[in-house]
């Protein structure tokens, strides 16, 4: 018989047990503290329809997008015809559009303004490479219904706190305004056709340098001195560009209104971070989303390559289903990211509740092991049971490593509790003297 390939699936991962503990952990915080913080925990499902996955901004992510095909007689069909799609749903690419969706359709059962968080899988057809995955999650939180700057005090408020929760102290929270980007667009020249086009290539600044991204702007079809300004614009981006610099710049009233709210929204979270983060306006963080309308952030960590949360307002996109605008507001936080960090610099040690497992010699105590390890139930919440191999110490090693703490052995007709840890040393110190 032919051995098939064991390997996952391109862009997938396997996760092991240890590294799924972690995970779990890390889950249960996140949850733990947004439903604290009066989030209400939803869920969406994984497959959306083709109509609610393309064309709400979601730019480069629609592309992305791995579709589903029709089934049975509806795929007959679209094989017959020349003008119809293969397909009809697709798995989502973020939990942005599932919520707005979600939103719509149980609005009336929902409280207003509605906090909720979202923790699932989404999945993206990424070209795959090192930390970049088809299938991942996602962790997000969301304010619908509220108009206020407390929204996004809120959410980055909780997240920060958040961060904090999982060990993570030093980030930057990084903030800027999508209604000032526009309005520097506008002075510079740039056709509203392309400007969310313009935005998209600013976004990637970080990545590809200024020289790059100024080559790739000059593809697009710019009046007469647009791009000299753009270039301008970057190089002051270079200095210092504190609150007090962007105050007095703009006259344009919705750019004034923004301008406040950036220099309010900073100054209040500075004053609540407690010195454990820092809080800054960067012009040049612009978020890739075409469907942002207002505020965005994100947060940085140390000299990582990469944003560890981010989000923003995005009041435009819940009208495509209620056809009326809504006012919402986002923060995710890369939860991939966050866990990698967190295993690599150890920044949150695992609590699992002591576990124990019941060892038994042969067929004949079976039943007697497996009624005390149900009975033990009461005492301990993560029990197993396991017959004993030649080699007990390999045994109780993997049983360790499984974060059973103690293992039960039968003597002279009793189950006496042996610590694991405890015994290892026992044994490995008569192995050296012997």
């Amino acid at each position: 018989m032919q051995k098939l390939d064991s390997s996952p699936v391109r862009g997938t991962r396997d996760i092991l047990p240890a590294y799924a503990r972690l995970r779990r952990t890390v889950v249960q915080k996140i949850l733990g503290y947004y439903t604290s913080c009066g989030f209400n925990e939803i869920e969406t499902p994984a497959l959306e329809r083709k109509d609610v996955l393309f064309g709400a901004g979601g730019n480069e992510n629609e592309k992305l997008t791995f579709q589903v095909m029709k089934r049975g007689e509806k795929l007959i069909s679209a094989l017959n015809s020349k003008d119809e799609s293969l397909t009809d749903s697709g798995l989502r690419f973020d939990l942005t559009l599932p919520l707005s969706r979600f939103y719509a359709a149980n609005s009336q059962k929902l409280s207003m303004p509605f906090k909720s968080v979202q923790i699932g899988q989404v999945w993206r057809a990424e070209r795959p490479q090192l930390g970049r995955f088809r299938q991942f999650i996602q962790c997000d939180i969301d304010i619908i219904g509220d108009k206020s700057l407390l929204a996004e005090l809120d959410l980055l408020a909780s997240t920060a706190a958040c961060l904090n929760e999982l060990g993570f102290f030093g980030f930057t929270v990084k903030i800027n305004h999508r209604v000032i980007l526009n309005q520097l667009l506008i002075t510079w020249g740039v056709p509203e056709t392309i400007r969310n086009d313009v935005l998209i290539v600013l976004d990637k600044l970080d990545k590809i340098g200024k020289t790059a991204l100024l080559q790739e702007i000059g593809k697009f079809q710019l009046p007469d001195g647009s791009l000299a300004k753009i270039e301008s614009w970057l190089a002051s981006t270079d200095l210092p560009n504190g609150l007090e610099l962007l105050e007095g710049q703009h006259s344009v009233p919705p750019a004034v209104d923004a301008v406040n709210e950036l220099v309010i929204l900073i100054r209040t979270l500075e004053s609540l971070s407690g010195g454990k983060y820092s809080v800054m306006y960067d012009p040049t963080m612009i978020r890739g989303m075409g469907y942002y309308t207002g505020l965005v952030f994100e947060i940085s960590y140390k000299d990582y390559p990469f944003s560890i949360a981010g989000g923003g307002r995005y009041d435009n996109m819940i009208e495509r289903f209620a056809g009326r605008k809504v006012p919402a507001c986002g923060f995710s936080i890369g939860f991939d990211r966050v866990v990698s960090i967190i295993e690599k610099e150890e920044l949150l040690i695992s609590q699992d509740e002591v576990g124990a497992a019941v060892v038994y010699d042969s067929d004949e105590d079976l039943h007697e092991a497996y009624a005390f390890m149900l009975k033990i139930k009461q005492e301990f919440r993560k029990t197993n049971i396991v017959r004993r191999t030649k080699n007990q110490h390999r045994q109780l090693t993997n049983l360790l490593d499984e974060k059973y703490t103690y293992a039960f052995y039968k003597v002279r007709g009793v189950y006496e509790k042996v610590l694991i840890q405890e015994h290892l040393n026992e044994s490995h110190n008569a192995e050296i003297k012997e």
